[in-house]
């Protein structure tokens, strides 16, 4: 008696059956949810770490929400510790946006005047430094500050008598200003007035908030122009009233507000909300001194409209540069992703192929007994969700441990995943039909599709990294590998051709079998569009990675200037001269000059002139990257103009003219540079030769930088030796700024999705050729059943595998390396790739030999391997029973 099995009895034998071929489709399955779930993650991850690498490079103070008003606080506002304004503030911040009231501290705020000139000694006493100070007064100051020395300062009985003030310790010594003496303080147009240093203290967190918008308040500015050294600082009054500050002129006092912000806890996905929350913030006013009225000698009662402060911040600009390199990192990715994600779709057809062919027996008994189509593709339906849906819940949770904890991956990506194997597993259950297109339509499709996608990206340009993926962008690669895939099979079968003439002139079976295998069209081409898809990413990667790496050495070359550079404000003249005699130098190239001077055409502006020896500037400089152009012009007047090299944001503010004027005296542009001169910190500037002005050359002319030529690279030696040379100054090197250029993460971000889409196209790569031996295990058993019947030695019948495979890859790989050059003309292009080199330019292509070779050298390892274990099969089957199965 026989009894019926149940549908599910029969599923678990067909699982167990094909436990094989499924497993391997489950593990495709599960790679691809590892993937999509972990690399949104680890985008998001790289993109907060370069937000916050940008913001703690900027100057913290840059940062906050700052406003300035030309006011004096009246009596109301100051009373009462100054509760007034303390409530209006902090009524402004509850009504900020709950995001930006998270990083934004209670406001904080000073009431300054003008600078004031501190009167030198009396005749007969020693000499003291020429000194300025600024007046100010906050309630906030004394938990910020630790008293060295004497106490803070008392609040003024009126507006004549002699007030207190307190100095920083350094600032008291700098001044030798000891504490409980008085000195005279007079603002240009003002009486002079008596003030007594009560104390000194040092700065609590000197990099803290309350320290950001006072300059010369933890310590003194000190200034040298070669004749006068001055001494500039702060000084602190009493904050009870502002009698302290008299006299002022109508509009000496400034009342500066800030909220410190401490946005080093955004994220990258926070950047943009907050960016309108601030832009927002910004254009909005905030009453923060009601109306109020004061009365005026011979004028009476005056009422003062209230004042309305509008805060600003340099947050909004970064955050907006840190959105343009976050566009340009995602659609990098993209493109290094696209080519994988086509790769592995192909293996995971590869794999679903391997299912149906281990199941065609059951299909036609199956058919046979009546199933109709429908019935056929739910069954294999029902298949597909029993191997996806667990294996894209395993590779979705194996992320969520290991993932950075950035977000939540999208659902829909795992999902997609997991429905996958359903596809697949339908198309191939109930593909028996015949081509309905024909192949040469489908191939001219994907190539016009290839060729349209690469001219929209061609008139995009780079477009704006902050709109989101172009989706022509991404589909650029995939296409353009499907077009060499299509190049690929059409390759194939003609070399083929080519090699088996050839065996046939040889003595030998295996060459010819194997040759004529490749030429019967049996490859897939899902194995071909892999192996091009694989491949050809994998070059690309070599190429952005060459670029990059190319893009920063060129920065960093242009940013030192030269093999050495010493920068700072006014350098030692006879230590300049010193360096000359250090050896391995061969030029130097002092900048000197650096003042502001009114440049005249049509329009004016005005510019930093530098002045230097423009041969010797030559000679440092070299021909490396950022070298001036034009200074072989620069020794020797033109038509009696002094010849000048200018900015190029100069050059735009000049609107192109030529003939223009300097400080008054006639000159000509004959060069535009880079955008920044080295050891010049700013983007306005005009270079110029003392020969060639004479007589108009200033009379001083301080050294700000000096540019090196050595004869080999700077060793550490030397520039310590030089750093002792320069006390205080910046020395560099371009190995100091490459340095300091790959220490931003972004650059390891690229690296390592670079390296990721290169390291997984490799696996590709492997496991298409051992999925596309394993397909033709059997015919391959089969024909090696025939000619080792024939007498063939099973030693060099095992070299078959490496023949058939060998011409696959051959053609493919060479394909898809010629795809992967291609990839970069063509498509990075449009991706702004500044922000990873940090240069004003795009880098200009590189193709890295050595990593071409590499990804040859691994492609014939990955082949040699793959032929050997799939040798070893045929080697274990007994030729009898090959030959039983052909014949039955």
């Amino acid at each position: 008696m026989s009894g019926r099995i149940g549908l599910g009895r029969l599923l678990l034998r067909y699982l167990v059956a094909m436990r094989g071929v499924l497993g391997l489709v489950a593990a495709v399955v599960a790679a691809l949810a590892f993937v999509v779930s972990v690399a949104p993650a680890a985008l998001e991850s790289f993109l907060t770490d370069t937000q916050r690498h940008s913001v703690e490079a900027a100057a913290p103070g840059s940062l906050d929400l700052v406003t300035e008003q030309r006011l004096s606080p009246p009596p109301a506002v100051v009373d009462d510790d100054w509760a007034l304004l303390r409530d209006r503030l902090a009524q402004a911040r509850e009504e900020m946006p709950a995001r930006l009231r998270e990083f934004a501290a209670p406001a904080m705020f000073t009431v300054t005047v003008a600078p004031r000139q501190v009167a030198g000694a009396p005749p007969g006493a020693p000499q003291l430094p020429n000194s300025v100070l600024n007046l100010s007064a906050s309630p906030d100051l004394q938990p910020h500050v630790t008293l060295r020395e004497g106490t803070l300062p008392r609040a003024a009985t009126d507006a004549g008598s002699t007030a207190e003030i307190v100095l920083s310790r350094e600032t008291a010594e700098e001044m030798r200003w000891p504490v409980g003496e008085a000195r005279g303080l007079a603002a240009p147009g003002q009486p002079e007035r008596r003030y007594r240093l009560s104390g000194t203290y040092e700065a609590r967190d000197p990099d803290g908030p309350f320290w950001r918008q006072t300059s010369g308040a933890v310590g003194p500015v000190i200034t040298d122009d070669g004749k006068t050294r001055t001494v500039t600082a702060t000084a602190w009054v009493s904050a009870e009233n502002l009698d302290a500050l008299a006299p002022v002129g109508p509009s000496d006092t400034r009342l500066t507000l800030w909220y410190p912000l401490a946005p080093q806890s955004l994220t990258s996905a926070d950047a943009a909300p907050v960016i309108d929350e601030l832009s927002e913030l910004t254009r909005t006013s905030v009453e923060v001194i009601p109306e109020y009225e004061v009365v005026l000698d011979g004028m009476g009662i005056q009422r003062v409209p209230a004042a309305r402060a509008s805060f600003s911040t340099q947050l909004t600009g970064l955050l907006r540069e840190t959105q343009v390199t976050a566009g340009s990192l995602t659609s990098l990715t993209a493109l290094l992703a696209s080519g994988p994600a086509a790769a592995a779709l192909c293996v995971l057809v590869l794999a679903t192929g391997l299912v149906r062919a281990r199941s065609g027996t059951l299909l036609v008994l199956t058919r046979a007994r009546g199933a109709s189509r429908g019935q056929v593709a739910c069954a294999a339906a029902v298949v597909g969700l029993l191997v996806g849906i667990p294996a894209a819940a395993l590779g979705a949770g194996v992320a969520a441990a290991v993932a950075p904890p950035y977000g939540t991956p999208p659902w829909w990506l795992v999902a997609c995943c997991g429905l996958l194997p359903v596809v697949t597993a339908v198309l191939a259950a109930t593909d028996n039909g015949p081509r309905r297109v024909p192949r040469w339509a489908v191939e001219l499709a994907v190539v016009a599709l290839a060729v349209a996608a690469l001219v929209a990206v061609a008139q995009r340009g780079l477009g704006d990294p902050t709109a989101g993926l172009d989706p022509f962008l991404v589909a650029a690669p995939v296409l353009v590998c499907l077009a060499g895939a299509v190049l690929a099979r059409r390759l194939l079968p003609v070399v083929a051709r080519r090699v088996a003439a050839v065996q046939r002139r040889r003595t030998g079976l295996v060459g010819l079998l194997g040759a004529s295998r490749s030429r019967a069209d049996r490859v897939s081409p899902a194995a071909v569009v892999a192996l091009v898809a694989a491949l050809g990413v994998t070059t690309f990667a070599g190429c952005v990675v060459a670029t990059l790496d190319a893009g920063r050495a060129s920065t960093a070359t242009a940013t030192a200037g030269a093999d050495l550079r010493v920068s700072g404000t006014s350098l030692d003249a006879a230590a300049v001269d010193s360096l000359a005699a250090l050896p391995g130098v061969r030029a130097t190239a002092p900048l000197g000059d650096g003042a502001r001077v009114d440049v005249a055409t049509v329009s004016s502006t005005y510019a930093t002139r530098v002045l230097a020896d423009a041969s010797a500037l030559a000679e440092a400089q070299g021909d490396g990257a950022g070298s001036l152009p034009g200074l072989s012009r620069l020794s020797s007047r033109e038509d009696d103009r002094v010849p000048v090299i200018v900015s190029p944001d100069v050059a735009e503010a000049l609107g192109g003219e030529r003939d223009i004027e300097v400080d008054g005296v006639e000159s000509r542009v004959v060069g535009v540079g880079p955008g920044v001169l080295p050891g010049v910190p700013v983007r306005q500037w005009l270079l110029a030769d003392p020969a060639a002005l004479g007589d108009d050359a200033p009379s001083y002319a301080p050294v700000v930088s000096v540019l090196v030529g050595l004869d080999d690279p700077a060793s550490p030696s030397l520039v310590r030796r030089v750093e002792e040379q320069f006390p205080g100054a910046a020395v560099t090197t371009p190995q100091h700024e490459a340095r300091v250029l790959d220490a931003d993460p972004v650059v390891s971000g690229v690296r390592a999705v670079a390296w990721s889409a290169a390291a997984g196209s490799a696996v590709l790569v492997a496991a298409t050729v051992v999925l596309a031996l394993i397909a033709g295990a059997g015919s391959r058993t089969r024909d090696l059943a025939v000619v080792r019947a024939l007498g063939l030695p099973l030693r060099r019948a095992s070299g078959l595998p490496l023949w058939e495979v060998g011409l696959l890859v051959a053609v493919a790989g060479a394909v898809g390396l010629a795809v992967g050059a291609a990839l970069p003309l063509t498509v990075l292009e449009a991706v702004d790739l500044r922000p990873f080199t940090s240069g004003d330019d795009q880098p200009a292509t590189t193709f890295p030999l050595l990593w071409g070779v590499g990804v040859v050298a691994c492609m014939a390892v990955v082949t040699v391997l793959g032929a050997l274990l799939a040798a070893l099969g045929p080697s274990r089957r007994e030729l009898t029973t090959a030959l039983r199965m052909m014949e039955e």
